[in-house]
This record gives C-alpha cells, structure tokens and sequence, in this order.
C-alpha cells in the first residue's frame, strides 16, 4: 500500500533559474554599494588625517620661525650679519632663510661646566630654514624624493668660534662650507638629521619698513633680504631705519598631492593649486 505524500512534501519546490539569477544580482548590488561607501569612507577619513597632519606641521613649523625671527640678533663687530633671505634654486615658492638668534632652543654647549669657556648659555646660534625636494632618509638617492622643510641650526660654541669679524656671509661663508670643530659640527642645512617638516613647498618671509616719507612698507616675496650691522638691504638696495615686525609663510602639500607631485603626476604648481594651504603669520614688533 502507497504511503500519501505529506502536504509540506508536495508544495515544495526549487528555485528557478530566473529567480536565482535575480537574487544574484541584487546580493551583488549591496555588496557593490557597502564597498563604495566603504570607501568613500575611508577616503574621507585619510583626507581628514591629511588635514590634520598638515595643519600640525605648518603650526610647528611657522612657530618656530617666528620665534627664531623675533630673537635675531647681529653680531657687534663691522659687517657682521645677523639675518640673510636668499630666492633659492628652482622653486619660486621657497627662499634660503639664515640668521643668528638667541630665542630658538636653549643651549649648555658654553656652560660654565666648559673647560675654559664662559656661562654663554641661551647665546646666539646660527640657524638655517631651507626646502629641499629630495629622499629625507637619504639625499644620495634620486628615488622617492619628497619636499620638506629642513632646520639646521649649530651650537652656541660652534657659532662663537667660527661667525667671527672675518664672516660677512653666513650662507656662503658658514652654511655652504660648515667648519668641522668644535665638535659636534651642526648638520648641513638639507642632511637627513635637519628635516623638520614634511610636505611644505613654499617658504617666503616679509618685512615691514618705513618708506623716507614715514609710510609703512612691506618688502615683496622673494626679495633678497639682509640685516647687517653696517645697516639693512633689500636687493642690495640700503633702506633708511630698520624692520618693525615679519610676516612668515609657509605653503604646504596634503599628503595626496605631496604622493601626486612625487610620482610626477602633477609639476608644482598645479599640485599647490590643487592640494595647497599657506599658513600666515606675524611676529611682534622687533
């Protein structure tokens, strides 16, 4: 005797192709959407970090430019310079900053602990601010070149024994040939142990003057800049007084466009129009 089929047993049946092919295809479409917005998320969230970043390292960076300018000094003897601005190499976003400072970090190098040295401690330090776009953990190397901003900055008993009356120039008569003793020397202004900044492509320093007739004036970026004691010039040309305050800026790349100029997909230029953010800001009255 047949056994009946269960009622469950005779409505069952398979899926049909269509419906499998359906089913598919919306499983597809979610799996597609959650990895774009996955990703949109993940973009955003880099780009934030990269914001971040930046506004971190243009903060540190133009703090202590400022505090280094408002702490310039020029030495005593004839001709000697205390601050000079040079337009450096290709980039016309960038200048060669030098200067002798005492607000910068403090310094023990002539401490009263020195085998026959005076308490010089804090005394004034040679100090260079320099872009170079080249590999920041060997400059040798032509690969994965990147910009940064590079400080190098020397010790109180290395700039005291070597900024003498003989030195007119301290970036063609120190930094550019640095002496080795007293040990240690400082390092060369764009060597590895100066990088201070990544990512910053524009470096330009300004400064405000009054004109013969009484009128503030402002020198232009790029200007060949020099402090001196036998007075101050602005591309070579003397300036009746002295310079009331600063204006730093600095320009930088967020790490997408920094990636971007690196692998040659953007020159410059294009690169700071698109990805760049100057950061602005003034010293106190000198």
């Amino acid at each position: 005797m047949k056994t009946p089929a269960s009622p469950h047993a005779r409505g069952a049946r398979a899926f049909t192709l269509i419906e499998l092919l359906v089913a598919a295809a919306v499983s597809m479409l979610l799996v597609v959407t959650l990895l774009t917005a996955a990703q949109g998320i993940t973009t955003n969230y880099s780009r934030a970090q990269g914001a971040i970043t930046r506004m971190g390292d243009s903060s540190m960076a133009i703090d202590q430019i400022v505090q280094d300018l408002e702490g310039m000094v020029v030495p005593n003897f004839a001709g000697g310079e205390g601050l000079r601005i040079e337009p450096d190499g290709d980039n016309p976003h960038a200048v060669w900053l030098t200067m002798l400072s005492t607000a910068t970090d403090r310094d023990n190098s002539f401490s009263s602990n020195s085998t026959n040295a005076p308490d010089f401690t804090g005394a004034k330090r040679a100090v260079s601010y320099r872009i170079a776009n080249q590999n920041p953990i060997d400059p040798a190397k032509s690969e994965n070149k990147a910009y940064a901003l590079y400080r190098s900055i020397a010790s109180a008993r290395h700039t005291f024994q070597n900024v003498t009356s003989g030195m007119t120039n301290l970036q063609s008569q120190y930094w550019s040939s640095l002496p080795g003793n007293p040990s240690p020397a400082p390092p060369a202004p764009t060597h590895e142990d100066a990088f201070f900044a990544e990512n910053v492509v524009g470096l330009q320093v300004r400064f405000e003057y009054l004109d013969a007739s009484g009128n503030p004036v402002w020198t232009a970026p790029g200007d060949r800049i020099r402090v001196g004691r036998d007075g101050t010039t602005v591309n070579d040309q003397p300036i009746d007084g002295s310079f009331r305050r600063a204006e730093v800026r600095i320009t930088t790349l967020s790490p997408e466009g920094a990636k971007r100029v690196s692998d040659g997909v953007f020159p410059l230029d294009e690169a700071i129009q698109r990805f760049g953010k100057e950061s602005v800001r003034e010293t106190s009255r000198f």
